[in-house]
C-alpha cells in the first residue's frame, strides 16, 4: 500500500511513490506516529532502493478499534485526509487559506 503522487525535488529528480518508512504506535496515548517517504517509483521502492531525500512526519490520534484494525491502512487513510485539510495561514491579513500538505493532498492509492 503507498500513495502515488509525483513530486520535483529542486534538485531536479522526482519521485511518484510515497510509502510509510518508519511507524509506531502508542495505545495509552492514542497515537500513531508515521514517517511516509518518497521513491522514485513502486519498482525502487520493491527493489529496496533508498527513498529520495524527501520524508515528512505525520501524528495523529488513533481509537483503540483503529490500533486493533488493519494500522497500515488506517494509516495512509489518516495520511491523506490530514494532507487534503484547508487550514488557515498564519500571520496572514486577510483569512488565506492552504491545504496542509500538497504533496499528498489527492494522491491515489496503489
Amino acid at each position: 500500500m503507498a500513495i502515488k503522487k509525483s513530486k520535483a525535488l529542486p534538485s531536479g529528480i522526482s519521485g511518484e511513490y510515497w510509502k510509510i518508512t518508519k511507524e509506531s504506535y502508542d495505545r495509552i496515548a492514542g497515537r500513531g506516529v508515521w514517517t511516509i517517504s518518497l521513491f522514485k517509483d513502486q519498482a525502487a521502492s520493491d527493489a529496496g532502493a533508498q527513498p529520495l531525500s524527501c520524508s515528512k512526519n505525520f501524528s495523529l490520534p488513533m481509537s483503540p478499534q483503529e490500533l486493533a484494525g488493519n494500522r497500515t491502512a488506517i494509516a495512509y487513510n489518516k495520511i491523506k485526509a490530514r494532507a487534503a485539510e484547508v487550514v488557515p495561514v498564519a500571520f496572514s491579513t486577510t483569512p488565506a487559506t492552504c491545504i496542509f500538505d500538497p504533496d499528498l493532498a489527492d494522491g491515489e492509492d496503489v
